[in-house]
């Protein structure tokens, strides 16, 4: 998402770690939540967003139940999403996934 014009990443990041952030991790069946943060490139430029997240389920019936959820529901209320300028949701079904050996 962007930090809309009149807005600061303070005041965004604010009410997205102390508000809406414990409100993701109140989902129910919620395995894994990543907060990415944009960095600016190697030649200085800034990133086309200023910040992102992952959240991760087993399975997508555990998904499906979590964005049916009451805890769901508060977080569409929590006033981060009208806050912030284009905020973008894709769903993705994890196809392969490879970790390293120990």
């Amino acid at each position: 998402w962007h930090i809309p014009e009149g807005k600061s990443p303070e005041e965004i990041d604010r009410h997205y770690f102390d508000v809406h952030v414990p409100n993701v991790r109140a989902l129910p069946k919620l395995r894994r939540h990543v907060v990415l943060k944009a960095v600016p490139g190697a030649d200085g430029s800034h990133a086309a967003t200023w910040r992102g997240a992952e959240i991760w389920f087993d399975n997508r019936e555990d998904f499906d139940a979590a964005i049916a959820s009451p805890e769901w529901a508060t977080i569409a209320a929590d006033g981060f999403m009208p806050s912030v300028a284009g905020l973008h949701i894709d769903v993705f079904d994890v196809e392969e996934e490879w970790t390293p050996s120990a």
